[in-house]
């Protein structure tokens, strides 16, 4: 082996090195129901924001704005729950299913709650319109999966969620899903079917909804936006990995060093 070449190798395994993936994983878990997203830079672990800003690494930030956090909420009572007995029917939702299981006779649920986040209060107030996730520090370039649910909107429109990730101000949309109809057979864009079970006043639901399961890739994303037309929609288990390579200082750093190297060598040699 040259000497150039150990001086070299160690260099490229850094810059190999230097590449690497981390996952974000939020569950919201630790959150209680009514937590609110503060948004202005309030880093306390009360809020949405701090629970998420405590899972990141050092010089990176989030700005969350527009959520609640809640376990119970059933869109007032619209939304379908497994069986079909008028005295056993428990509305499947983000709070009682870990995966978003879609809802059918084998569903089940499960007898705790577990916290999700939403844009309308378990009052039925709603908070905002979309929920947004903006960072700082942090450019997702990788998978990133997330449970939503679309909750029934009882005005009798179709409500769905558009979900869209971009640089900051210039988000551009990766989906827009709508509620199905109970009952109403398949949903293309997700594979999902909600079957027509017995919930409002024990009587078949008839209301557009959805709960599901969504992973993708995202690149040079530094905002996520979850957006809202009309009703409520939940998100739940957010998993975020994303690659991180060296600045393209690093780069020119180590060519500049290496071409310095090479021509020292060569001069060497020559004069000998």
């Amino acid at each position: 082996m040259t000497k150039v070449q150990r001086f070299l190798l160690p260099g490229l395994g850094f810059l190999a090195a230097s590449a690497y993936a981390d996952t974000f994983t939020f569950t919201f878990d630790p959150l209680a129901s009514g937590t609110l997203s503060t948004g202005g830079g309030n880093t306390a672990t009360s809020s949405i924001q701090g629970y998420m800003q405590s899972l990141l690494k050092t010089g990176e930030t989030v700005t969350v704005t527009g959520a609640v956090a809640d376990k119970t909420y059933n869109g007032e009572g619209y939304v379908v729950g497994p069986g079909s007995n008028k005295g056993n029917v428990t509305p499947l939702t983000l709070g009682n299913t870990n995966g978003a299981t879609s809802v059918s006779s084998n569903s089940a649920v499960n007898r705790t709650y577990d916290t999700f986040i939403a844009n309308t209060n378990d009052g039925g107030t709603q908070i905002s319109s979309q929920i947004v996730m903006q960072f700082t520090g942090l450019t997702i370039n990788g998978t990133v999966s997330f449970d939503y649910e679309i909750f029934p909107d009882v005005t009798g429109q179709t409500p769905d969620l558009t979900f869209a990730a971009g640089p900051t101000g210039h988000t551009s949309n990766i989906f827009t899903y709508l509620g199905v109809k109970p009952g109403s057979g398949y949903d293309q864009s997700t594979g999902s079917t909600m079957d027509a079970k017995i919930s409002k006043n024990n009587n078949p639901e008839t209301n557009a909804q959805l709960i599901g399961h969504w992973s993708g890739t995202i690149n040079n994303a530094t905002e996520l936006d979850f957006i809202d037309c009309p009703a409520t929609i939940g998100i739940d288990n957010l998993v975020i990995t994303t690659s991180t390579v060296p600045e393209p200082a690093s780069f020119l750093l180590f060519g500049t060093l290496a071409a310095g190297t090479l021509l020292l060598v060569r001069r060497r040699r020559a004069v000998r």
